[in-house]
């Protein structure tokens, strides 16, 4: 019993959040008609709810499940590299908009040495040590 209670407190958690996205992305209780049809909003809450219940479950349903540890060795041998990039080639860019040269030049300096600083800690996550067998 104690496990059913867990599971159907997990669906209900995951309809929630489906009605909080429905209020907050897709307009809430309004629907394509006039505006004061209370029962007609809730059904269009619900409506709206449901198909993003149904997307949800769809995506939880189909993915593989990913390890903790997978998840962060991909964070740092993949996202965090493609930020600092992201970093620099934005800074780059915004470079020549910047009507004062002198902000442009701090930014540059900034954002150079973010990503150098980036690189440089950020290297030691990279490279994998071999790991000690404990048996």
């Amino acid at each position: 019993m104690k496990f059913a209670m867990f599971y159907a407190a997990e669906f209900i958690h995951a309809f929630v959040i489906c009605i909080l996205t429905a209020v907050l992305f897709l307009g809430g209780w309004r629907g394509l008609g006039e505006p004061g049809y209370e029962l007609f909003g809730f059904l269009m809450l619900m409506a709206k709810s449901v198909a993003v219940y149904a997307l949800v479950m769809l995506i939880r349903n189909t993915l593989p499940r990913i390890r903790i540890d997978h998840m962060m060795a991909f964070n740092w041998k993949f996202l965090v590299p493609l930020s600092l990039v992201n970093l620099l080639v934005v800074m780059f860019l915004a470079r020549p908009f910047v009507p004062d040269y002198a902000a442009a030049e701090a930014l540059v300096a900034q954002g150079g040495l973010a990503g150098l600083l980036g690189a440089i800690f950020g290297a030691g996550f990279i490279a994998e040590l071999p790991r000690a067998v404990v048996l």
